[in-house]
C-alpha cells in the first residue's frame, strides 16, 4: 500500500472550491480596515514580549495577508476596541511579572486613502512603557511535611515552575500550585487543597509567594462499580482497570484506568466518578495485620460505541515511476461475541502502473507494466491474551501488486504478541506517551507473477541477486514503537500538520538460523532491522504565535545480512529496500534512488549490468539495496480554509550490501509543497528539485511532481 484510502477526489475538490467561491466574492467592508499592528517600547521576540505575543492580548486584530485576495476576511477597524486593548495589555503585562507596564497611547498610520468603494487601511502602532520586570525572591511553602518527612517540600522546590530569581509569571504560579495538589493526591491525598498568596514590592520590583496545603487524609482505593456496560462482562473490564481495592491511592492510575478502558475502542465515553469515602478494614502492607482506612470507592461510567463500523473510499497516487488507484473497503468489530475481540476485515482492489513522466506524455499506450492490484487481510484481535498488557493478534493476508521490476502475488500468515504500555508525569495529570512491543512471526509464500529481470541472465551473470520463484519466507521480528504527543495508532483528525511529538519505530528480525535454517525454517536465512524516527514541533511554542509552522523532522535507516554461507545465506529481490519517490527521497523517480540494473539489447538477448556514470541504457530496472539511509526536513504552515503550505528538504541513499552502508553519498533534493485537509484526509502535492549531479543519474530530469492523498511522513 503505497497511498491511504479516501472518498471520491469530487469529495476533496468541492469544499475547498465552494470556500473559495465564498470569500472571494464577498463585499469588502465599509468601514477602514487594519493592515497591520505594530508596538514601539516593548521587547523582542524572545523576550516574550515581542508584538505577536502583546498581538494576542487584543481584541483589535490586523487583516491576514490573504484579505488582499479576499476582502471579505478583512478585518474593520474599531477605535473603542483599542481604547479597550490597552487595560488588556496591561493586565497581560502583569500578568507577566511587569507590574509598571503602560500602554502611553495609539497611533493611527494611514496606509492608503478611502477611493470608491475601496475602504482605507491604517496600520496601528501601540505605544509601550514596560518597566522593569518584577523577580521571585521567595518561594515558602508550609503544610506539606508528610508525617514530618520534607520530601514534598523538596520535590516541589526542585520542580516548580515558579523559581527563586526568576521573572513571576502567573501561569507559573498556576503550573506551581496544580503541581503541588497533584503530588499530594499520587501520595493518597485524594481531597487536597492547595492555595496561594503573593506579596508585591514596589520599590524592590520583588515578588514574594506562599504555597499552603490542607492535605486531607490519607485514602486507598475502595471498590468499583460499573454502569453502562450492557454488552461487555464485568470480568473482561476487570482485566483492564489499574486500582484495585484497598490499594493505596494514586491519581496516576486512575488516569491510567481511564486511558486503558479508552484503548478498548468499545466505550465512547469512560468517566471515573469518586464517590462518598466510607472506612473499612485493609490489610497491612508489611504485618498483614488488619487496619482501619478511609476507602474512596469508584464508579466508572461507560457509554457504549456501536461496535461495528464500515468505511469504503478510493485513493490515488500520481509520481513519476509510479502510479496507482484503487477502492478500499474496511469493516471493523471492536466486540466481537461480547468478549471485547477485534476483528478487522478489508480489502483493497485497484490498477498500478510503473511508468516515467515521460511516458505518460507520450499516451496511455505509451505505458509499460500496468496491473491489477490486490490487498485482502482478516485480523483477529484477543486482548488481555497473557495478563491485562498482552494482546494477541491472528492477521492472515493476500496481496497481488506491482513493484519495481516485478509483479508478485504472496498470501501470508502473521502471529503477534503485543505489549502496550502507557507512560504518564507521577501525578498523572499529562500523557508522556505510549510504548508498544511486538513479538511477530511470518510465514509468506511469494511468487513472482511476472519479472522485468531474466532470471537466466541474472543468475549467469553474477549480479548477486536471489531471484528464485517462487519462495517461501519464515521470519521472527521484534517492533517497538514509541509515541509522544499523540496516542499509537491514531490519526491527526484530518488536519495536515500533526500534533507535537515524537514518533520511534524500530524492527530486529531473522529468516531461517544460522543453522541451515534452524530455529526457523523457510528459504533464506538473513537478518534485516529498521528505524525510523520522526519529531513534530510546532515554533509556536518558542514565541507563543499560533500562526508559526511545524517544524516536522524525520531520519530512517535500515539493513540486512544474510547469515551464514551457501544458497540460503541469501536476500530475496522482494525484501531489498526501495528508496525514492513521495514518501522518502522527493525529486526522484519512485524507487530509483540506489542500486539499479542497465538493460542493454544485444544479438543474444538482453544483458543486465549494474548501472554506473558510463552506462547508456535502453530501461533501467530498479533493484533495491541491502542498506539504506534517508532523512527530511519539512516546515509545515498552515493558512485558511484548510489550506497549507510546506518547504522541505530530503536525502538519502540506498546501497548493495549492509556492509557498503554511507560508501557513496546521500543525494539531496528540496522543493515546495501545497496541502489541503480536506473532510476526507490531506491532499498532497509536492514540486521536489535533485540538488546533485551524480553521472550515474544523468539521463533523468532534475525535477519530479507528487499528489497523494497523504502526508510524506
Amino acid at each position: 500500500m503505497r497511498t491511504p484510502t479516501a472518498p471520491a477526489l469530487l469529495l476533496v475538490v468541492a469544499p475547498l472550491a465552494a470556500e473559495l467561491a465564498g470569500c472571494v466574492h464577498r463585499a469588502p467592508p465599509a468601514t477602514d480596515i487594519v493592515r497591520s499592528v505594530r508596538f514601539e517600547g516593548n521587547g523582542g521576540v524572545f523576550t516574550g514580549t515581542g508584538d505577536f505575543h502583546l498581538e494576542q492580548a487584543m481584541d483589535q486584530q490586523a487583516s491576514p495577508w490573504t484579505a488582499r485576495l479576499a476582502p471579505g476576511l478583512a478585518v474593520p477597524l474599531d477605535r473603542q476596541a483599542l481604547d479597550r486593548d490597552a487595560w488588556r495589555i496591561e493586565v497581560w503585562y502583569a500578568h507577566h511579572g511587569f507590574f509598571d507596564a503602560r500602554v502611553e497611547g495609539w497611533d493611527l498610520q494611514r496606509l492608503r486613502p478611502r477611493r470608491g468603494n475601496r475602504p482605507a487601511t491604517w496600520r496601528v502602532v501601540g505605544r509601550v512603557t514596560e518597566g522593569e520586570p518584577y523577580l521571585l525572591i521567595d518561594l515558602a511553602i508550609e503544610g506539606f511535611r508528610l508525617g514530618g518527612s520534607t520530601a514534598a517540600e523538596s520535590h516541589i522546590r526542585r520542580n516548580a515552575a515558579l523559581q527563586v530569581g526568576s521573572r513571576f509569571l502567573l501561569a507559573d504560579l498556576d503550573a506551581t500550585e496544580a503541581m503541588a495538589r497533584l503530588w499530594l493526591q499520587e501520595h493518597g491525598h485524594a481531597q487536597a487543597e492547595v492555595t496561594s498568596s503573593v506579596d508585591v514590592d514596589p520599590e524592590q520590583k520583588t515578588v514574594t509567594v506562599t504555597l499552603t496545603a490542607v492535605p486531607g487524609e490519607a485514602f486507598r482505593f475502595g471498590d468499583v462499580t460499573f454502569e453502562g456496560n450492557d454488552r461487555v462482562p464485568v470480568d473482561l473490564l476487570g482485566d483492564h482497570l489499574s486500582i484495585s481495592r484497598c490499594a493505596p491511592f494514586q491519581a496516576s492510575q486512575v488516569s491510567a484506568t481511564r486511558r486503558a478502558l479508552f484503548g478498548l475502542e468499545t466505550f465512547s465515553a469512560v468517566d471515573l466518578v469518586p464517590e462518598d469515602p466510607v472506612r473499612d478494614t485493609c490489610p497491612d502492607a508489611r504485618t498483614g495485620a488488619s487496619q482501619e482506612v478511609l476507602l474512596l470507592p469508584y464508579r466508572i461510567r461507560l457509554a457504549e460505541t456501536r461496535p461495528r463500523r464500515l468505511k469504503a473510499g478510493v485513493g490515488v497516487g500520481v509520481e513519476s515511476g509510479q502510479q496507482d488507484a484503487h477502492v478500499t473497503l474496511d469493516a471493523h468489530h471492536a466486540n466481537l461475541a461480547g468478549r471485547l475481540l477485534t476483528l478487522d476485515a478489508g480489502v483493497t482492489a485497484g490498477v498500478a502502473a510503473r511508468a516515467t513522466f515521460d511516458d505518460l506524455s507520450a499516451g496511455l499506450g505509451a505505458l509499460g507494466t500496468v496491473a491489477p492490484m490486490v490487498d485482502a487481510r482478516v485480523q483477529l484481535g484477543w486482548p488481555a491474551f497473557l495478563g491485562s498488557r498482552w494482546r494477541m493478534d491472528q492477521r492472515v493476508q493476500y496481496e497481488q501488486g506491482l513493484e519495481s521490476g516485478f509483479r508478485f502475488a504472496s498470501p501470508s500468515w502473521t502471529p503477534a504478541f503485543v505489549r502496550v504500555v502507557d507512560f504518564a508525569e507521577a501525578s498523572g495529570n499529562r500523557y508522556l506517551g505510549r510504548l508498544t512491543l511486538t513479538t511477530a512471526y511470518r510465514l509468506k509464500y511469494f511468487d513472482y507473477l511476472d519479472l522485468d529481470v531474466d532470471l537466466s541472465r541474472v543468475r549467469s551473470q553474477r549480479l548477486g541477486l536471489d531471484l528464485s520463484d517462487p519462495y517461501l519466507l519464515s521470519f521472527a521480528e521484534e517492533r517497538i514503537l514509541w509515541t509522544s504527543g499523540f496516542q499509537a495508532g491514531t490519526s491527526t483528525s484530518g488536519e495536515y500538520v500533526p500534533p507535537d511529538g515524537a514518533y520511534v519505530a524500530g524492527s530486529l528480525g531473522m529468516a531461517g538460523g544460522p543453522w541451515g535454517g534452524a530455529p526457523l525454517f523457510g528459504q533464506f536465512d538473513f537478518l534485516k532491522s529498521t528505524l525510523d524516527v520522526r519529531w513534530f514541533w510546532p515554533l509556536r511554542h518558542l514565541v507563543g504565535h499560533q500562526r508559526l509552522p511545524t517544524l516536522a523532522l524525520r531520519a530512517a535507516a535500515g539493513a540486512a545480512q544474510p547469515l551464514g554461507s551457501g544458497d540460503r545465506a541469501a536476500i530475496p529481490y522482494a525484501e531489498r529496500f526501495l528508496i525514492g519517490g513521495g514518501t522518502t527521497v522527493r525529486g526522484w523517480v519512485a524507487d530509483r534512488l540506489g542500486p539499479a540494473l542497465c538493460a542493454t539489447p544485444t544479438e543474444g538477448g538482453t544483458v543486465f549490468a549494474p548501472v554506473t556514470s558510463d552506462s547508456v541504457c535502453n530501461e533501467i530496472v530498479p533493484i533495491g539495496g541491502a542498506s539504506y539511509l534517508l532523512g527530511s526536513v519539512e516546515l509545515r504552515q498552515p493558512l485558511r480554509w484548510g489550506l497549507g503550505v510546506v518547504a522541505f528538504l530530503d536525502a538519502g541513499m540506498a546501497w548493495d550490501t549492509a556492509a557498503a552502508f554511507l560508501s557513496s553519498p546521500l543525494l539531496p533534493a528540496t522543493g515546495v509543497g501545497f496541502r489541503y485537509a480536506s473532510p476526507v484526509g490531506t491532499v498532497r502535492f509536492d514540486l521536489a528539485f535533485r540538488l546533485d549531479d551524480d553521472p550515474r543519474f544523468s539521463q533523468e530530469r532534475l525535477w519530479n511532481l507528487h499528489f497523494s492523498l497523504a502526508e510524506a511522513f
